[in-house]
């Protein structure tokens, strides 16, 4: 076996000792939409995104964040002299509204999209939204607020009743229907009582012997028959003042909130209950 000499045994030791400082470094690309989000490895801050650079070979802790979006983390092996190129898309952080009303049933608007109907859970995205409940009867309601980052709130929204305004009209209508059914009555009467005077004037002309009673009774007659037309006008005009009255409050009552269908569901659901009783008892 030759003996090695000084200087193999020289490069050998340093071979042995020497670090590894000729490892060539990786490159790392990374894209990500929406673009802007800043790129962290091993918690040191690189830059945003479009990033391109170059990195040390080895296994690395990589992060991209990016103000109301999720925050990105993951870990990468860079090879040596190799390329790394990804793409990704960061989702917007999403919290949820569990969105109640009083009364229920408002339909729900969510930056001008519909949403359903509360009680309704909804998931917002972080940033500025508008909200608006509408249901029928009922102001309008629109509130602006700022979403917060994950989670979930509770948030109950009482609306005004329009039927303040609305039942002050179906009060007016009704008042107008009672004065001009008493006006009807009042004017129905004295038509009557006219007709029974018409009657007997009437039966005192026949009777009268001179020409100066048939043109007394006659006169009065004429009289009479004026006053029936005018009571008789009053009447039928108080009459029609007393149904269209009655019949725009009955149409105000059935606006406020579906009374009238709220009935007639009712109704026919009890008639379909008492038809299954009777074909109960008959089949017994």
């Amino acid at each position: 076996m030759n003996k090695m000499n000084s200087t193999q045994l020289l490069i050998i030791v340093l071979l042995m000792i020497s670090p590894q400082l000729s490892a060539e470094p990786g490159q790392l690309k990374l894209n990500s939409n929406p673009p802007g989000a800043v790129v962290y490895l091993d918690g040191k801050e690189l830059g945003t995104t479009p990033y391109s650079g170059a990195v040390e070979p080895g296994e690395h802790l990589l992060l991209l964040e990016l103000e109301g979006h999720r925050q990105l983390r993951w870990q990468q092996i860079i090879p040596e002299g190799g390329v790394i190129d990804r793409d990704f898309t960061l989702r917007k952080k999403t919290s949820v509204l569990r969105l109640t009303s009083r009364p229920a049933t408002a339909n729900v608007i969510l930056d001008g999209k519909h949403q359903g109907r509360t009680p309704l859970d909804l998931e917002v995205t972080a940033g500025k939204h508008e909200l608006v409940l509408d249901l029928k009867g009922y102001v309008s309601r629109k509130e602006k607020f700022d979403a917060w980052d994950g989670g979930m709130k509770e948030l109950e929204i009482k609306l005004r009743s329009k039927l303040k305004t609305i039942q002050k009209f179906e009060l007016g209508f009704l008042a107008g229907a009672g004065a001009a059914s008493l006006i009807s009555i009042w004017s129905s009467n004295r038509y009557n009582r006219l007709v029974e005077d018409y009657g007997i004037n009437n039966a005192y002309y026949e009777r009268s012997v001179s020409q100066e009673e048939q043109l007394r009774y006659l006169s009065e007659i004429e009289g009479i028959v004026q006053q029936e037309e005018r009571y008789a006008n009053i009447r039928d005009m108080a009459l029609v003042t007393s149904i269209g009255c009655a019949t725009a409050a009955f149409l105000l009552y059935c606006y406020e909130d579906d009374h009238f269908y709220k009935f007639m569901d009712r109704f026919v659901l009890k008639t379909r209950e008492d038809a299954t009783v009777i074909a109960a008892r008959l089949e017994f």
